[in-house]
């Protein structure tokens, strides 16, 4: 399987996020490279935003995994994406990136 630089995958989300979710910044995004229960090779990757409401909505986070595929496959990337969305001030426990 083709692997991409994680920071530069984090790099390719943030793009992604910022010009998507008006009105949310986008402080971290974090990724992880990791396996699912079958052993294929999947990424973790954990938006931490800031926004003046609770979380985002589902008409904003609808199609990500679609719009975000090619854009994987276009730097060599094949890993599936898993996406968490935390909000800065709930993200103390997530540790510092790495």
């Amino acid at each position: 399987m083709h692997k991409a630089d994680t920071a530069k995958i984090a790099k390719l989300f943030r793009s992604l996020f910022e010009s998507r979710f008006n009105g949310v910044t986008v402080s971290d995004v974090r990724v992880e490279r990791d396996m699912d229960a079958d052993d294929e090779e999947i990424l973790r990757v954990t938006v931490i935003f800031d926004a003046d409401r609770d979380s985002l909505s589902p008409d904003e986070t609808r199609g990500l995994i679609r719009t975000i595929r090619p854009k994987l496959a276009s730097i060599g990337e094949e890993a599936f994406p898993i996406l968490s969305f935390v909000k800065t001030s709930e993200a103390g426990g997530l540790g510092a990136a790495a």
